[in-house]
């Protein structure tokens, strides 16, 4: 039973060999073609032969036949190159009597330890190949084939076995020949379960060793494949729920720098490609791009750094991205950034929501997130959503409708994929203000490097999918450059020409004299005035004749005063421009009073001198625009006269500009009042009178003595008329006379007092001794006696 099971287990490796008419076991060098092929294999140089091309005695035979296409060496050359650059292709007369006039092309150098390594591990085997043998390091040929089990041998690995290779008979080998038996890998293993199975290994355990074997060498053989491409072109084709095509692209990805050990550790490649739209998706526009990126890959993990320049073939908009990329064995996570490199520029489009006026359009801002991941179960079946953001007032969306704030889009997919080459996807869009629905969509992704047998084998879909499969991955990214719009820039602007004005307290200005306005003040649909000046603005229609009028200046409190002039224009556009405004206090230019008497009398008679009749003088400060000026500080100064008092020494104006002080005096004179501003100075006099309601008298006589009383002689008589508090009443009348018999007075200029309240007469008399005179004043009088002889 146990032979019977293991030769139906060699069957099953032979039928493989019928099913597929080639083998992979080695990376990269393939090839398939008409001709006599031989398998890859590695051959030392024979003793007896000629000499090798190489210095090292291992080579790689890789063609004997007929002389190869040019064509077909140099792609060996390439992919010979690609393995290593010490590698070299030779193509060769062959020497050996059973393979006369034909080629072979070789591969070198090898070391030799690696095919005495390969040769020791399969010594158990006793699997004879070519008659080579190796012993103690030297390489020799033996004549008879069957000492090989006292000897280490060496099995070829087999790049490519062709099911119809020539085998020669026996017969036409002589003893010195070698034998032209070929091995794969496969019978390799099926031999040694075989002899493991005789030396009574369970079936049972023998299966599942031969599974588990069997699986490991297949993944190991066709994983180096997918892990020695060039690089990664798809084809992508969308349709919409109605099976119309949306859009189309093409991209592809090269390796520009690889880390190879063994696989791709980390790699730098170059992303081209573009993008075809309908004319119902986004506007027909056509984009075209190129990026370049970085993955490296850990132990359980990949992550990578790319950056994306997009360029609109249609309206000739440039932007720019930049990516990040994680990703493990069954998980892909992406994110970009998308920005403008080109400015506004003028748009085709009109839309109703923007009022059918002329607009301007750039790349929008933007955001995406990528997930994809499925299950090992099921590698064929995927789950793949994306999230987009694009940022602006009025952004594009991608079925050409009226463009929205902020728009965003969400898609989720379901992709199945029978062949590595090929997949398909369907899902469901939601676009905020734009498209909603189902879609559908394939693509078509060709891995170079990898063999096209392989990229069609179902089986091979969860290698195409694993971490290290992802380092050739292309970038998931949104090629589509989303528009923002705005309306059409007016030729308009206005701004300040400078950032601080000053400006006196209480002043009137119009706009237009800080303002530089360029352009047509119809292009404004709304002015609004900002900060704590705006209650200060006067309206125009127009924003040149808009005035402020400036608030009165403070002393206690700040005087700075922030305007914003904010303008919409009828394209929507705004424009703010600000300014800072400094109160300064208003400067004096003129002083004028006003004179009254605090009695209310008559203000053009002179106020008595008493100390209680006043002057009420009011100063009226104006600036040179004669407009009065408010709380503006005045001192009043009257250190310059003899007695006068002020009501107050300093106040300030009131919001008329005026100030009022009571003056009072107790000397007749002529005071001076001055009124002092900050940089203005009034002098105003003030006339006082004595007080002749209150007279008071004193009368003298001369001191001449010897007067004859014959009514000649003469005595001079003076009399003082002086108010209470001393000063001299003028012009008051003095009336003299005597009560002596015979004595005559005569008052001089009728009596009347001068300016120094004095009145002179003259008494003569016929009655010798002492005359007795008396001046009178109203109810006062004076007397005084002088002596004739």
């Amino acid at each position: 039973m146990n032979k019977i099971i293991s030769c139906l287990l060699l069957m099953l490796q032979l039928c493989s060999l019928v099913i597929s008419p080639v083998v992979y076991a080695y990376p990269l060098l393939s090839y398939s073609g008409s001709g006599s092929l031989s398998g890859m294999h590695f051959s030392p140089n024979l003793e007896g032969t000629t000499e090798s091309t190489f210095k090292y005695p291992i080579y790689l035979h890789i063609y004997s036949g007929i002389k190869p296409n040019l064509k077909w060496v140099d792609n060996v050359i390439y992919c010979v190159k690609h393995l290593s650059p010490a590698l070299e292709v030779k193509v060769i007369d062959s020497v050996a009597p059973w393979q006369l006039g034909q080629h072979r092309v070789i591969v070198g150098p090898i070391e030799s330890g690696l095919v005495v390594g390969y040769s020791k591990a399969l010594t158990k085997e006793g699997i004879d190949n070519f008659p080579i043998y190796f012993n103690d390091g030297s390489i020799s040929l033996i004549n008879n084939p069957k000492a090989s089990r006292q000897l280490s041998t060496f099995m070829l690995p087999t790049l490519k076995i062709d099911k119809n290779k020539d085998v020669l008979d026996k017969s036409d080998l002589n003893e010195n020949q070698p034998k032209s038996f070929y091995y794969s890998d496969e019978l390799s293993l099926a031999a040694q379960t075989l002899i493991d199975i005789d030396n009574g290994t369970s079936i049972e355990e023998k299966m599942l060793d031969y599974a588990r074997s069997e699986a490991e060498r297949y993944t190991e053989t066709h994983a180096r494949d997918w892990l020695s491409q060039y690089g990664t072109a798809k084809v992508k084709v969308d349709f919409d729920s109605e099976f119309h095509l949306k859009s189309s692209e093409l991209d592809l990805l090269m390796p520009i720098m690889t880390n190879k050990n063994g696989i791709a550790s980390s790699t730098w490649f170059v992303q081209p490609g573009f993008v075809l739209n309908d004319d119902g998706y986004y506007n027909g526009r056509d984009f075209a791009h190129i990026g370049v990126g970085y993955r490296a890959k850990g132990e359980d993990s990949l992550y990578g750094l790319n950056a994306f320049y997009d360029y609109d073939m249609t309206r000739f908009h440039q932007r720019a991205s930049i990516g990040v990329e994680y990703a493990r064995d069954f998980i892909k996570l992406s994110s970009n950034y998308y920005f403008p490199l080109s400015d506004w520029k003028d748009s085709p489009e009109i839309f109703d929501s923007m009022d059918k006026i002329k607009l301007e359009e750039r790349p929008a801002q933007g955001i995406d997130f990528h997930f994809t991941g499925y299950l090992a179960q099921y590698p064929s079946l995927s789950l793949s959503s994306t999230y987009k953001q694009y940022f602006g007032e009025n952004v594009e969306v991608s079925n050409g409708d009226d463009p929205v704030s902020n728009p965003y889009q969400i898609d989720t997919d379901v992709i199945y994929t029978p062949i590595p080459l090929l997949s398909f996807n369907t899902g469901y869009t939601h676009e905020k203000g734009g498209i909603n629905g189902l879609h559908v969509g394939a693509n078509a992704s060709y891995r170079f490097g990898v063999p096209l047998q392989q990229q069609l084998d179902s089986s091979q879909v969860a290698l195409s999918k694993s971490l290290d499969t992802q380092m050739f991955d292309l970038v998931e990214r949104d090629h589509n450059i989303r528009l923002e719009y705005r309306k059409k820039q007016v030729a308009f602007n206005v701004s300040f020409k400078s950032k601080n004005y000053d400006i006196q307290e209480g002043q009137l200005i119009e706009l237009g004299q800080w303002l530089s306005i360029d352009g047509d003040e119809s292009n404004i649909v709304d002015i609004k005035f900002e900060g704590n000046a705006k209650d200060f603005i006067q309206r125009s229609t127009l924003l040149a004749h808009t005035q402020f009028i400036a608030p009165l200046y403070r002393t206690s409190a700040e005087n700075d005063y922030g305007l914003s002039i904010v303008v919409k224009l009828i394209n929507d556009q705004v424009i703010k421009t600000s300014v800072i405004i400094h109160v300064v206090p208003d400067t004096v230019e003129g002083i004028t009073t006003e004179i009254a008497h605090a009695d209310g009398s008559d203000p053009l008679t002179p106020v008595v001198a008493d100390g209680k009749q006043a002057y009420v003088v009011t100063a009226i400060l104006k600036n040179k625009e004669e407009r009065a000026l408010a709380d503006v500080a005045v001192h009043f100064d009257t250190s310059s006269s003899k007695g006068e008092r002020a009501s107050i020494v300093d106040g300030k104006t009131d919001d008329l500009g005026k100030i009022s002080v009571m003056v009072t005096e107790t000397i007749a004179e002529k005071a001076i009042l001055k009124i002092l501003t900050p940089n203005k100075t009034l002098s105003v006099p003030l006339t006082f009178t004595a007080d002749a309601a209150h007279p008071t008298i004193k009368l003298k006589g001369d001191d001449k003595s010897g007067v004859i009383a014959d009514n000649n002689g003469l005595h001079d008589l003076t009399s003082t008329v002086l108010d209470v508090n001393g000063n001299a009443i003028e012009g008051i009348l003095v009336t003299f006379s005597s009560v002596t018999k015979g004595a005559t007075v005569s008052a001089v200029n009728e009596g009347k007092t001068d300016v120094n309240g004095i009145a002179t007469a003259v008494i003569t008399s016929t009655s010798a001794g002492s005359n007795k005179v008396t001046a009178t004043v109203g109810d006062k009088s004076a007397d005084v006696s002088v002596p004739f002889v």
